[in-house]
């Protein structure tokens, strides 16, 4: 074993926020909030609007909305509108979600009915994206779903012509732990790399195991009798 990371793909986690009223000097945001709650009509004619449920937003790391939607759509949300910036799905149930990129990078994204809405779609995104990925570089992958909500993805294969093993653990609201093992030198680092790169992630703690300082050198040189 080389080397343990654990991952977020969050910059600012869930949290509850009512919608606001309409007016006319609605922030993007507020618009969104809007949206996310059915309210589209009534914005358009700038009534007030009575109280609604609380709804969630959340602000993920993620450049783009792209991959976003793909996944939604794969899990019961159909695409309702799209501009530059913003995109507004809804499911079959009722459940609507707004993302919005960012000004200044990121994703933000409001949700309105089943309470783990948001956390649902970012957990698929982090398990679809993590299993292309290690697909991608030539690993054999294995997937189980747990009761608790969480995924794990196993992956047998090599890297620079070593064998390798990687173990992702998926909790249920997106962010996940990345253990790889049967690695020496730094090799286990590009793996997390290209791991947190194509999940939109950022690494918040790293445990490096003896393996990761050991030269390759000092294992793999043949003993030669004579």
């Amino acid at each position: 074993m080389s080397l343990t990371t654990d991952v977020t793909p969050f910059e600012v986690g869930v949290e509850p926020v009512e919608p606001p009223v309409v007016r006319a000097d609605l922030t993007s945001e507020q618009e969104d909030a809007l949206l996310a709650v059915g309210r589209e009509e009534r914005l358009r004619d700038s009534l007030a609007i009575e109280r609604t449920p609380l709804m969630r937003r959340a602000t993920l790391r993620l450049a783009q909305t792209e991959s976003l939607v793909r996944i939604a759509e794969r899990n019961g949300f159909r695409l309702e509108s799209r501009d530059r910036d913003r995109q507004v799905l809804r499911s079959a149930r009722g459940d609507r979600v707004v993302l919005r990129r960012g000004d200044r990078g990121g994703v933000r994204i409001h949700s309105s009915g089943t309470p783990d809405a948001i956390q649902t779609i970012v957990r698929e995104h982090s398990r679809v994206q993590a299993v292309e990925y290690l697909r991608r570089s030539g690993f054999a992958v294995q997937e189980a779903r747990l009761p608790n909500g969480e995924i794990q993805i196993l992956a047998q294969g090599q890297t620079g012509g070593r064998p390798a093993q990687v173990a992702v653990q998926v909790r249920s609201n997106g962010s996940y732990v990345a253990d790889v093992d049967r690695t020496q030198g730094t090799a286990c680092a590009h793996i997390v790399h290209g791991l947190v790169e194509a999940t939109g992630g950022q690494v918040t703690a790293t445990d490096l195991k003896p393996a990761y300082h050991t030269p390759v050198s000092e294992k793999t040189t043949p003993k030669v009798r004579v």
